[in-house]
């Protein structure tokens, strides 16, 4: 999977937005941050569970960021490394974190 194939999944979720100020292109829904995926490695920002099984996976796909990101739980990915069959699942996950119910129910 490549960058662009994971920023096409994540824009396919309903309202989604792509901003930026870090330096990369953002990810959002309704303004809230969940990703940043236009180069490798891109970024999620899982709940905290989610983070714990994310950096547990096995391999080197999933890890957590560096300095101050990573204490905030943002999770580094390399799309390339994972298929889009195990990468999908992770940035639905992350992205139920901060869509409304109504989007959630529309994306079912």
């Amino acid at each position: 999977m490549r960058p662009g194939d994971f920023r096409a999944f994540a824009l396919a979720r309903p309202e989604p937005d792509r901003a930026g100020h870090t330096g990369k292109v953002e990810l959002r829904e309704r303004k809230m941050v969940f990703g940043a995926f236009d180069a490798e490695p891109g970024t999620l920002k899982p709940d905290a569970d989610q983070h714990a099984l994310m950096i547990d996976l096995p391999g080197d796909s999933v890890f957590p960021a560096d300095g101050a990101w990573g204490a905030k739980r943002w999770t580094g990915l390399h799309p390339s490394r994972r298929d889009a069959k195990a990468a999908n699942p992770w940035i639905r996950s992350v992205w139920t974190d901060v869509a409304p119910e109504a989007h959630l129910k529309a994306a079912a």
